[in-house]
């Protein structure tokens, strides 16, 4: 954990020494500093892109397929979000020309996944859909990244906040005995920093022999979250 203060403005408003001097009231100082503090985090959810396409002669048969694929993804029981699909005129152009053939369908999902092995469940199930509906359908992945649940991520910053609090109100201890006075938090204004992820682009996946998949584990590397203040100090 590292932390960093700041101090980027100081207003005396009268001469301390002056003002004792003649026995007479004095402004009140105020002092605006920042304050940043971080620390790491291991990731403890694994997210997977799923992206699903079918291409049919009718269009119900490629709703269908992506409403029964749809109940076959609820059955895993995996965390995900998406499920969102789209069915359209399969069309494309040639020799200036656009020429339409059927329809094709798209469906993805985001899969939030607590342990590397669960990918392979998915995945068996997409080979075994490949191969029952062969050409019509096809699938990719994008590259699976260890990331941090935003509970934890939430949990560490309200940590680290509590942590500025403690090293705003020691540095205003530490003013109030270098000015003679009573120095005292007037507010705090955080800005956290959380991990940022990139998105892949998809990677085709190629129908295995078998249903028996073994995909490669991502390393959790861990991540780091910054929350910074603005500090504003009076000293009377």
């Amino acid at each position: 954990m590292r932390m960093i203060i700041c101090i980027s403005l100081l207003i005396i408003a009268l001469s301390i020494n002056s003002a004792k001097a003649e026995n007479v009231d004095i402004n009140p100082t105020q002092l605006f500093i920042t304050i940043e503090d971080q620390s790491e985090i291991v990731p403890d959810t694994l997210k997977m892109t799923l992206n699903i396409n079918v291409v049919t002669q009718k269009e119900t048969d490629a709703i269908n397929i992506l409403g029964g694929m749809d109940k076959h993804i609820k059955k895993l029981n995996q965390e995900y979000k998406g499920g969102r699909y789209s069915v359209v005129k399969n069309c494309w152009w040639t020799n200036n020309q656009e020429k339409c053939s059927g329809y094709k369908g798209s469906i993805n999902y985001s899969f939030f996944l607590k342990d590397g092995k669960e990918q392979n469940s998915i995945l068996e199930l997409m080979d075994q859909l490949k191969q029952k509906y062969d050409s019509k359908l096809s699938y990719s992945v994008s590259e699976p990244i260890w990331i941090t649940s935003e509970k934890n991520i939430k949990d560490l910053s309200d940590s680290l906040k509590l942590s500025i609090i403690d090293s705003a109100k020691h540095f205003a201890q530490k003013v109030s005995e270098k000015l003679d006075k009573r120095c005292d938090i007037s507010s705090i204004n955080y800005e956290t920093r959380q991990p940022y992820f990139w998105d892949f682009e998809p990677i085709m996946m190629k129908t295995a022999e078998k249903s028996i998949v073994h995909a490669p584990e991502p390393t959790k590397d861990k991540n780091i979250v910054k929350v910074k203040a603005s500090v504003t100090i009076i000293c009377k």
